[in-house]
């Protein structure tokens, strides 16, 4: 996770529907934004790690990320649903096409979204989240 979080944060930093590379930031909570960041944003969590031995004295892990994605609601809360679902999948595609610069990656996974939150951040404004879940394989020796 060490080498992943920062890998996934530098690709999505990338993402032209972010205003400031700032805005995408590694989360120790997916409710969590960082003094002064804005929306749209994305923060990147660790969501566990799962190994199991494979033949040949191998390992393998299995890596799963969640991206919070946030938006400012606006008066039509349809439309803030639809814009934030729209950032996790250009977000999405990104990692998807993308080894993250890792040799050893085998296999990159969409896993499941929640369903949108809406709640009131620290300085009152109203926002909707998504949260989904990526899941990374990797195979290492496990020596």
């Amino acid at each position: 996770m060490q080498t992943l979080l920062p890998a996934i944060r530098s690709v999505l930093q990338t993402l032209p529907q972010l205003p400031r590379r700032s805005d995408c930031y590694i989360t120790p909570h997916v409710n969590y934004m960082p003094t002064g960041t804005s929306q749209p944003c994305i923060g990147i969590k660790d969501a566990g790690v799962a190994r199991s031995e494979e033949a040949g004295e191998m390992l393998e892990l299995t890596m799963k990320v969640e991206l919070a994605g946030f938006v400012k609601m606006t008066a039509d809360g349809g439309k803030a649903v639809s814009e934030v679902y729209k950032l996790l999948d250009a977000a999405s595609a990104l990692l998807m096409n993308n080894h993250l610069g890792l040799t050893d990656i085998d296999r990159v996974q969409l896993g499941p979204d929640r369903p949108t939150e809406l709640f009131r951040a620290d300085n009152n404004q109203w926002i909707v989240k998504l949260v989904r879940t990526i899941v990374y394989t990797v195979e290492r020796p496990s020596v």
